[in-house]
């Protein structure tokens, strides 16, 4: 089963001081594998896809927090009961190894509803540990609805480790 998601979009930002506002116009689509559903006809295939735009206020007063906020206007969606409207909003907190010893820790809650759920939100969070100069080890939690596009109206939880190479 191949569910692949395309994201592609053009961002504008601008940043003074610890403040960050960022616009972005972009693009979303979904497909579902074709052979998956040549061989399963019983399977309704949504082929999620739609334009947004975005617009995303960050502040982080220190080095170690930051908190943001934003919503977004979804144009033509496909299918139509994914609706319009959409929020978004999170905070991150970084603890450098000076004040406790250890590695940098890294901790992240996230939220996001849209309207084809009644704004009820989806959440994320991360807390993890940077390894070495460029890697994250971190325990990662999500419930809420499916993130994939196809599977947009499935409720969903999860939990697991991840180990990323950051900034390459």
């Amino acid at each position: 089963l191949y569910n692949i998601d395309y994201f592609v979009g053009i961002p504008v930002t601008y940043q003074w001081k610890g403040l960050t506002i960022m616009g972005r116009f972009y693009h979303v689509s979904t497909h579902l594998g074709d052979e998956f559903i040549l061989s399963h006809p019983q399977v309704e295939r949504i082929n999620l896809s739609y334009e947004a735009l975005n617009f995303i206020g960050s502040f982080e007063p220190t080095q170690w927090f930051r908190v943001y906020a934003g919503g977004e206007y979804y144009f033509d969606p496909d299918p139509v009961r994914y609706g319009n409207w959409g929020y978004m909003a999170g905070i991150e907190l970084y603890v450098d190894p000076d004040y406790t010893g250890l590695p940098r820790t890294v901790a992240a809650f996230h939220i996001k509803g849209i309207e084809a759920h009644d704004y009820e939100p989806s959440y994320s969070a991360k807390l993890g540990i940077q390894l070495w100069e460029r890697t994250l080890l971190s325990f990662d939690f999500y419930s809420g609805f499916s993130p994939n596009g196809q599977f947009f109206d499935d409720e969903i939880s999860y939990w697991g480790f991840t180990f990323a190479f950051l900034d390459l």
